[in-house]
């Protein structure tokens, strides 16, 4: 370091030595200051003067602009150039509030007057004086005396303001008898004593005003130095001037200190105002009386508090560690508001505050030789030998001896070289062992100081003796009333030290032992004030019993409110009522009940800061002070009231560190933590009392802020007494307001309530009351705030607003309305028959036509509710029907009275599809599946399945295509309904011998489009042609003789609805039949043969042409099965397999029966439910369910079936009449096997069935491979698959086991006997007890494979207790005995 800095650093430290002189001469009370700088709005650090306004807002001027703060925010005034109500400059050297309220601002440039509601300045012109102008417009210093009148001193001389006149002012040569003058002197202060008279402090010296009978003053100058009288003396220029209780003037001087000033004598007797205090080379720029005795006394090198009688005085600097002290030591400014709260204007550290009810904690932080702190967390605190040290152990920086004025006396780190030095810097805990030493417990070791010798004993733990620490980490130290050492140890327990032997005994948790410790991990010690030790871990709390190693544990139970919060102690407390209080992590704090048993809980929702107690220390009053890792509390342990205190009260951690406490012998309590240690006195943490003053501040429009709105809008001016009124477009407003409380205000509070809009108070943490839209009427605001301890204020502060409607809301405007409305209603008495008339005529069409509509939709459900319930009956007959034509071949007059049933059923079926499929399209409930279909193959496949119809109506049926092939994007089996209904037709009404025509066209549109046309035209009778514009309307039918094949008249209604939802047109041509002329009818289609819809399919789909064709062209034709096979196949242990029925109909259960009789067994059920009791039981082979049944429908009865393990085999087959897509999705979304539409054909029935059967048959051979242990590549799991794997496995883990037999296996698989049997041997074909054998000898396989055992040994492995009896099963098995199966595999290989 060079020897200009060794320089600097040394007057520093003699400063700051100088500043912290012993307390002997000093004040108890601590100053702790707020600080307001430009990071919170200040516009500029210097502050040349201070003042608070009548309603409480404090003012400070600084060299560039004045400030007006309101606790929350602080607003900057400027000048504003040329504007003529603005700052004339923005140097502001005097502020002052005369008795009539107002503020005056002395500025370099002259002088003005704020105006509150218009929220500017006046300037202050002097035309009118008796001169032209002042000499200077810098304005040094403003006064007011007794009279109200307004003194303002200047760098030139002195004036006096005309009361009643401000414009007009006097030069104080003009008021003195004398022809004295002050004309050259630079004015800086101004001050009246009791007496009224007028000092004037000045650059020459002290001069006074005594006031005369006739009005005028006698001037009086006064030299603080003899030599003053012959030459001027700049060191002698006085600054500041007070009055002490004796009648003496204090006088503040440039250079030379304060002059203590005999108004009597007119001499200064004294330049020492206090014993012990040096102010003589001091610049002293002010000087305020605090009202308790003393003067505050601001200088250029920190600021004095100096009793009156010079008895004891105290100096306050900038400390850079201390964010507490003086900002800066150049003061410039001294003002004490209302509250007594004192604020000091400083030169380059802005505005610092300080109030006696403000939160006074200090803060301990010791600092090293270059003025830093050489620490950063705090731990344990211990008093030293010398009273006015303290040891301080950290958590980083090994153990620090400090002295009282927070300097290192010494300090002890860890030095790897060094044996002798401390084990780690990362101190735990300190104990004093008397005056001789200290022990040092720190996470690497124990450490004992001998305090006179400054040497360290190290005592770590000795993998190799039982008799050392079991563990380094040592976290408390406590010595009993025996003189016994107690060690805690984290992770080690607790140890005994014997000094005798240098020696531990240990104390650990022994699971075994209930009255060992609860746990190793040891945190903390206490010995109460009866000697009892009590031991906090990690894992609970233990207490010691005396001359006994053992301990009665306080342990959490979740089940018991009255144990102990939490298991992981903290810290401990004993207070002056001998109550133990324990503090916990993470639950908060405990309080031991006199019963020594029960716990009472005390944690945040009751209020402290966290539920982490880090340490306890109590206060004279029986207050106990709590530190937690979110800042401190006070608790009153009476009341159970908790007042918490965080860094806005001045604390300088947040988090503090567990044990960290200390209390010396003046009540100081000490609370180390993160960047330090908090140092306060109880009894100078004081409460705010004082409920806050309350003003508005600020209004805005539309989020800018308004004093006057510009000409054209309605004036809104803010004044609080007169109220506020908007306009109707004025809808977004905000009011700002302040709590005036100045002391910690950032734990201000803040609430409003507009009355006739809120009904609640809304509490903010911005003073600032928004709203919106408010509708037109009057309202008041009510705002309140509260203190920093939630004082709040006594009464709400109030302002009525009023929001003025729009024109056309207003009295006049409704008077208008009156009016018109009076005319409108005689005009609308003159038309109002005829409207109502229209209006009636009107109703009875639209409930005409909600009737038809209505009659439609109920003609539509009878219909449709018809067609389903003739469904059921329907395939009564056609299987009946279909039985008759197969057993009587050889009959042909059975067989021609069946077909011409056949043909009749047929049709009715026909009748029923085509109005289900009408009903979905009225209800949009197709959707239409396209795909790439050859028209061309579409026509010609549809009109061959008609060619034997037409021959045996002796009709020709023709076919043509303009091309071979023609591509269209269509639904084909939707077409196919509308082709299939306009053949029906032309063959309905064309007479034998005519011709009937199909034609298929190629077209393009203007647009280019390409497109197909069908035309289907036949030589019949004709449509009259007025008939044609109605025959697509529903259920519409040419007025005519009615033929056999008459239908509903849906068809062609349909047929034009599947046509124009594939984006086609259907158009119709015809001409009645004459006596001698022949009629015609021609249906022309158009269908475009690409779609942009969005049912389209992908292009890369293949053209298809349904080949279901009508039944009554074609008859489906059936897959025969050998019946005998099958029965061979699928025989259960009665040579048939099982079939249920369930149908609550009894005629159809009948029907299906007759159909199956002959090869299944039978079983019926009515219903569900009834179903469900006997599958269970019976477990049939396949099951056939009607849907719709009472009490359990067969939906909810296959759900059932599949999700129970013993049922989810069976196939099963839903039957229903509902054939809808969504149905049918329905059935097979609960895993239903298959879904078949009533009517069926009863051959499809039964192959259905047959293929059900035939699946699980192969199943069966799956899954014997399975429990034949043969390998089988994975599949995914099937409920089957996983109900044999459970069995095999159980199997498996019990083959070793001889007792295991088939009543073991059921018990195991949760299943009645007869139900597990039916079940294995539907899935395997085994019996239970088969499968156990075949298991087991299977594994014996393929450990005789293995040849690492004997047959004895393999026989006793798979369950055999007997070798002779497993070689018989064996042989039975396998055709040789395992033995002989040994020697096979030796030649073999």
């Amino acid at each position: 370091m060079s020897f200009t800095k060794t320089i600097l650093f040394s007057g520093l430290w003699a400063v700051y030595s100088f500043s912290l002189r012993p307390v002997a001469v000093c004040q108890s009370e601590l100053q702790t200051f707020s600080h307001l700088s430009v990071e919170e709005g200040l516009s500029q650090s210097s502050v040349y003067a201070i003042t608070q306004d009548t309603k409480g807002f404090m003012w400070f001027g600084t060299r560039d602009g004045l400030n007006r703060f309101d606790s929350h925010r602080v607003a900057v005034y400027n000048t504003q150039g040329s504007k003529k109500n603005s700052l004339p400059s923005n140097t502001i050297n005097g502020l002052l509030v005369d008795k009539r309220g107002q503020l005056w601002v002395g500025t370099s440039r002259g002088l003005t007057r704020y105006r509150p509601l218009q929220d500017d300045f006046e300037r202050i012109s002097f035309a009118d004086s008796r001169v032209a102008t002042l000499p200077d417009s810098n304005i040094t210093s403003l006064f007011e005396d007794h009279q109200q009148q307004l003194w303002v001193g200047t760098l030139h001389g002195l004036y006096r303001l005309h009361p009643k006149n401000p414009n007009q002012y006097q030069p104080i040569k003009t008021l003195t008898k004398n022809p004295l003058d002050l004309s050259k002197a630079y004015i800086r202060t101004i001050y009246q004593d009791r007496e009224h008279t007028l000092w004037v402090g000045t650059s020459a010296g002290l001069t006074r005003l005594r006031p005369m009978k006739s009005g005028q003053f006698q001037l009086t100058n006064y030299f603080l130095a003899p030599a003053d009288s012959i030459y001027h003396d700049v060191s002698n220029g006085v600054n500041a001037i007070a009055e002490d209780q004796s009648g003496r003037l204090w006088v503040g001087t440039e250079r030379k200190g304060i002059a203590i000033f005999d108004k009597r004598t007119g001499h200064v007797v004294s330049w020492h105002p206090a014993a012990g205090l040096d102010l003589s080379m001091q610049t002293v720029r002010t000087i305020q009386p605090d009202g308790k005795g003393s003067f505050w006394v601001g200088t250029m090198s920190g600021l004095y508090i100096i009793a009156q009688d010079g008895n004891r005085f105290k100096t306050l600097t900038n400390q850079p560690a201390d964010p507490g002290s003086l900002s800066d030591n150049s003061i410039r400014s001294l003002f004490q508001d209302r509250d007594g709260s004192f604020w000091v204007g400083t030169y380059y550290g802005g505005v610092d505050m300080y109030s006696p009810l403000a939160r006074q904690f200090g803060s301990f932080r010791p600092l090293d030789r270059l003025g830093g702190m050489p620490f950063k967390i705090a731990s344990s605190i211990l008093p030293a030998q010398n009273p006015r040290q303290l040891w301080l152990g950290t958590e980083d920086k090994g153990l620090l001896l400090v002295n009282n004025n927070q300097t290192i006396a010494r300090h002890f780190k860890h030095d790897p070289k060094n044996a002798q030095s401390l084990s780690n810097d990362k101190v735990k805990c300190l104990l004093a062992d008397g005056t001789k030493g200290l022990w040092i417990g720190t996470i690497k070791g124990l450490n004992y100081l001998d305090v006179r010798r400054q040497v360290i004993t190290q005592f770590l733990h000795e993998p190799t003796n039982p008799r050392s620490l079991p563990n380094d980490r040592i976290y408390d130290l406590k010595r009993d009333k025996q003189g016994t050492l107690w060690v805690a140890i984290n992770q080690g327990g607790l140890c005994r030290y014997d000094p005798i032997t240098r020696s531990f005994v240990s104390l650990v948790h022994q699971a075994s032992q209930k009255t060992s410790l609860s746990a190793n991990s040891i945190t903390t010690l206490l010995i109460d004030s009866q000697g009892a030790l009590w031991v906090g871990t990690m894992g609970g709390l233990n207490r010691k019993m005396d001359g006994k190693d053992e301990f009665i544990r306080f342990i959490h139970r979740d089940d018991d409110a009255t144990s102990i919060s939490s298991n992981h102690i903290s810290c401990f407390f004993e207070d002056q009522y001998h109550r133990l209080w324990i503090g916990t992590r993470d639950n908060g704090l405990n309080l031991l009940l006199p019963d020594g048993r029960t716990f009472k809980h005390i944690t945040s929702k009751q209020g402290l800061p966290s539920n982490s107690v880090m340490g306890i220390q109590e206060d004279s009053r029986g207050w106990l002070w709590i530190s937690t890792d979110k800042g401190l509390v006070q608790f009153d342990p009476q009341q159970e009231s908790f007042i918490r205190y965080n860094k806005n009260d001045g604390l300088i951690c947040k988090e503090f560190t567990p044990n960290s406490t200390y209390q010396d012998t003046r009540g100081y309590l000490y609370f180390g933590g993160y960047n330090g240690i908090v140092r306060f006195h109880p009894d100078s943490i004081r409460r705010n009392n004082k409920a806050p003053l309350l003003a508005f501040t600020q209004l805005r429009l539309f989020n800018e802020q308004v004093t006057n709105l510009p000409s054209g809008q309605s004036p809104v001016v803010f004044d609080d007494k007169q109220g506020l009124t908007f306009t109707h477009r004025q809808n977004v407003f905000s009011l700002d307001f302040a709590a005036f409380n100045f002391i910690n205000s950032a734990k201000n509070r803040y609430a409003y309530k507009l009355l006739g809009f809120d009904n609640d108070w809304n509490y903010v943490s911005e003073p600032r009351a928004l709203y919106m839209n408010l509708e037109p009427g009057d309202y008041v605001l009510q705002v309140k705030g509260a203190n920093n301890d939630e004082v709040w204020a006594r009464k709400p502060l109030e302002l009525v607003i009023t929001v003025l409607p729009p024109f056309w809301k207003t009295y006049w405007a409704y008077a208008l309305y009156v009016v018109i409305f009076v005319i409108l209603l005689r005009l609308w008495s003159g038309f109002n028959r005829s409207r109502m008339r229209l209006a009636h005529e009107l109703e009875v069409e639209h409930l005409e036509k909600n009737r038809q509509q209505e009659l439609h939709q109920t003609k539509l459900n009878f219909f449709t509710e018809i067609a389903h319930e003739i469904r059921t009956p329907l395939t009564l007959v056609i299987g009946p029907l279909e039985t008759l034509t197969e057993r009587y071949v050889d009959e042909p007059f059975i067989q021609k009275q069946v077909a011409v049933m056949r043909n009749s059923t047929d049709r009715l079926l026909r009748l029923l599809n085509q109005l289900l499929d009408f009903r979905k399209h009225e209800t949009g409930n197709v959707q239409l599946h396209r795909q790439q279909t050859d028209v061309v193959v579409f026509l010609r496949t549809i009109t061959d399945s008609f060619l034997d119809y037409a021959r045996s109506r002796q009709i020709t049926l023709t076919n043509e295509s303009e091309v071979a092939t023609l591509f269209a994007w269509i639904d084909a089996g939707e077409m196919e309904k509308v082709i299939y209904n306009l053949l029906l037709n032309a063959f309905k009404f064309t007479p034998a011998g005519s011709t009937i025509s199909v034609r298929l066209q190629q077209d393009f549109t203007s647009n280019g489009i390409e497109k197909a046309i069908i035309i289907i035209e036949d030589a019949g009778v004709g449509i009259p042609a007025g008939d044609l514009d109605h025959i697509f309307n529903r259920f519409y039918q040419v007025n005519q003789a009615k033929t056999r094949d008459s239908g509903f008249g849906l068809g062609l209604a349909l047929s034009k609805s599947i046509v124009e939802q594939h984006n086609g047109q259907i158009t119709v041509e015809s001409q009645e039949a004459e006596r001698d002329k022949l009629g015609f009818t021609r249906f022309t289609i158009t269908l475009p043969l690409l779609s942009n819809t969005s049912d389209s399919m992908p292009p890369s789909a293949q053209s298809t042409v349904l080949t279901t064709l009508p039944s009554l062209v074609t008859e489906t034709a059936f897959e025969s099965t050998d019946d005998t096979l099958l029965e061979t196949q699928v025989s259960t242990i009665a040579d048939k397999p099982l079939l249920m029925i369930v149908e609550d109909q009894a005629d159809i259960r009948v029907y299906i029966r007759e159909l199956f009789s002959r090869t299944y067994q039978i079983i019926e059920a009515q219903d569900g439910l009834e179903a469900w009791e006997k599958a269970s039981q019976l477990l049939p082979d396949i099951i056939i369910t009607d849907v719709a049944m009472p009490f359990m429908d067969g939906l909810a009865l296959t759900q059932r079936l599949k999700s129970d393990e013993r049922t989810s085999h069976i196939p099963v087959i839903l039957l229903t009449a509902k054939d809808t897509v969504d149905n049918q999705l329905a059935g097979l979304e609960i895993r239903a096997d298959d879904y078949v539409a009533k009517p069926f054909h009863p051959m499809l029935l039964q192959a259905r069935v047959r293929n059900l059967l035939r699946l699980r048959q192969q199943l069966k051979a799956k899954y014997h491979r399975i429990v034949s242990l043969q390998p089988e590549a994975p599949e995914l799991d099937h409920p089957d698959e996983k109900f044999l794997r459970q069995l095999m496995t159980l199997l498996n883990s019990h083959l070793s086991d001889a007792d295991f037999n088939v009543t073991s296996l059921v018990s195991e698989m949760g299943m009645s006997r007869p139900v597990l049997f039916r079940k294995v041997k539907m899935l395997t074909g085994l019996s239970v007890i088969d499968l156990l054998r075949t298991t087991r000898l299977k594994k014996a396989e393929l450990l005789l494979k293995q040849k690492k055992m004997s047959v004895a040994e393999v026989a006793f492995s798979v369950g055999y207790n007997d070798p002779k009896y497993f070689s018989r099963a064996f042989r039975a098995q396998f055709g040789q005995t395992p033995t002989e199966y040994i020697h096979q595999l030796a030649e073999s290989v």
